[in-house]
């Protein structure tokens, strides 16, 4: 009579677990857009303190400046940034841009 539970609640779990997939799936697509759409508002945050001076490029130097006004640490805090390395953060957004300044 237990092994008969059992079973039957094997294949509740299974079936459940199948059911939950493509939940997981669309969660990672939808976050997936939003990390987008947030580096698309982020670079055009960027673009609007630089004016177009710098013709889409921040430098090193001019984006460690930036990154420590206020108005721009609330929206990077907004996204759940914290830049506590500016070099190290760059550095990372450059090279998911593959330059070695920001575009």
């Amino acid at each position: 009579n237990m092994a008969v539970v059992n079973i039957l609640t094997g294949i509740f779990v299974d079936n459940a677990m199948r059911i939950a997939a493509p939940d997981r799936d669309t969660q990672i697509l939808e976050q997936r857009r939003r990390d987008q759409e947030d580096g698309k508002e982020l670079k055009r945050i960027l673009e609007e303190e630089l004016g177009t001076e710098n013709k889409g490029s921040i430098s090193k130097d001019l984006f460690a400046e930036k990154v420590q006004e206020p108005h721009l640490q609330r929206y990077l805090a907004s996204l759940g940034l914290e830049v506590k390395d500016v070099d190290l953060f760059f550095d990372t957004l450059a090279a998911a841009s593959g330059d070695t300044e920001m575009s």
